[in-house]
This record gives structure tokens, C-alpha cells and sequence, in this order.
């Protein structure tokens, strides 16, 4: 019986497809702005604790923090990723689009999706 389940909430998802994001764009040599590791780490931390101790107005509040994060990080990468060649924008393509998807969103979507690197999958 498996006993290390984790569902995908969307405080997650926001920060992992940030952070990957984040991976990607310095491999590929690409300079961001501001990657907001520090802040998205404690802020996820933040809304986790909010969730546990039924604190909901501070929790949406940190989830619009993490979308904003998100999505500032997302259009600094289009920014970047405009003037590169055709390999470097296949790499960021298909999570571009997972991470919009993540962005609008609503908290009430049965089926989240999940920010992987290598297969855009639905649970």
C-alpha cells in the first residue's frame, strides 16, 4: 500500500513549474530579471501553513502571490526567448503553456495540471 501520496494543490504546481522555468533558463544561458527562489519558497511555505491551520483569506492571498510570481517570471522568458533561435524556444514551449495554463486557472478544476519537465500529464 502506498503511503507517500502527494495531490498536486496549486500552491505546488505555481512554484514547481516556477522553479523549472527558473532550471531551464540557466541552462540554456538565458538571464532573468528575478527568478524569485527565496520568495516563492517562503511563500509556499506560508500558504502550506495557512491551508493546515484553516487560515483561507491569508492562504488566497498567497496564491495570488505565487501566480504573480509565476507570471512575471513567464514574461520574462517570452521577453528573453524572442530574439533566441528555434532550439531554445522548442525547450521552453510546451511548459510556456502549462505554466499559463496553471496561471488562469481556477481553485475549483478537479483535473490540475502538473508542471513536468519532460510529459505534460492530468491527474
Amino acid at each position: 500500500m502506498e503511503k507517500n501520496i502527494r495531490y498536486p494543490t496549486d500552491s505546488s504546481l505555481l512554484n514547481k513549474s516556477r522553479e523549472k522555468l527558473v532550471s531551464i533558463a540557466k541552462k540554456t544561458g538565458i538571464k532573468l530579471r528575478q527568478t524569485y527562489q527565496r520568495l516563492g519558497l517562503s511563500i509556499k511555505r506560508k500558504v502550506d501553513c495557512y491551508a493546515h491551520a484553516k487560515q483561507y483569506k491569508r492562504l488566497s492571498k498567497g496564491i495570488k502571490t505565487l501566480k504573480t510570481y509565476l507570471g512575471r517570471v513567464v514574461r520574462d522568458v517570452e521577453r528573453s526567448i524572442q530574439s533566441s533561435d528555434d532550439l531554445i524556444r522548442n525547450q521552453f514551449t510546451n511548459l510556456l503553456s502549462i505554466s499559463k495554463k496553471l496561471i488562469n486557472q481556477s481553485k475549483k478544476v478537479k483535473i490540475k495540471f502538473i508542471a513536468s519537465m519532460n510529459h505534460p500529464s492530468t491527474v
